[in-house]
C-alpha cells in the first residue's frame, strides 16, 4: 500500500523542482551582488556560478580579491608595464638612464666581474692566485683573464 497517490507524488516532484529553481536563482543573485560590490565586470558569469554551484559558488565569490580596494589598477600590479622583452621607452626629450650595474652606453659588458667594479687587472695579483696553481689564460681578443684549462673566453667566446 502506497502512502501517497500518484498525483500527490507528481505534485511533490514539481514542488521540489520549483523550490530548487528558486533557491538556485537566489544563490545566483546573491553571488552576482557580492561580485558587483567587489568591482568585477562579468556579472552574468558570476550569476551562473551561483546558480549552478550554490554554496561552493559563494565560497569562491567570498575568496576572490576586492578590486575596488586594490592598490593597483584593475587588480594587476603589472597593468601599465611594457611587455616582457621590450625595452622601456624614455619620455621624449629625457636623457637615457643606465640601469644599475650596466656599463656606460657603447661599452661592452665585462663578464666575470662584480657589478659596478672596474675590470679585473690584466696581471694576476698575489691575493687572487693560489700557490702552485696557474694564474689563468688571457684572451688575445678582449684581454679577459679566464680560468686555467678554459678552451674559450668567458667574455667574448674567442678560442683560447
Amino acid at each position: 500500500m502506497d502512502l501517497f497517490t500518484y498525483e500527490e507524488k507528481a505534485a511533490m516532484v514539481v514542488g521540489l523542482i520549483i523550490g530548487v529553481a528558486i533557491a538556485a536563482t537566489v544563490w545566483g543573485f546573491v553571488i552576482r551582488y557580492i561580485m558587483k560590490t567587489k568591482g568585477y565586470q562579468n556579472l552574468g558569469a558570476w550569476f551562473c556560478c551561483g546558480f549552478f554551484l550554490g554554496i561552493i559558488g559563494l565560497v569562491i565569490a567570498i575568496t576572490r580579491p576586492d578590486l575596488k580596494n586594490q592598490p593597483f589598477q584593475n587588480g594587476n600590479p603589472y597593468f601599465n608595464q611594457q611587455p616582457y622583452g621590450q625595452p622601456m621607452q624614455q619620455p621624449y626629450g629625457q636623457p637615457m638612464q643606465q640601469p644599475y650595474g650596466q656599463p656606460p652606453m657603447g661599452q661592452p659588458m665585462q663578464y666575470g666581474q662584480p657589478m659596478g667594479q672596474p675590470p679585473y687587472n690584466s696581471q694576476p695579483t698575489p691575493q687572487n692566485t693560489i700557490p702552485g696553481q696557474m694564474a689563468g689564460v688571457r684572451c688575445q681578443q678582449c684581454g679577459m683573464m679566464n680560468n686555467p684549462g678554459s678552451g674559450f673566453c668567458s667574455a667574448c667566446g674567442n678560442k683560447l
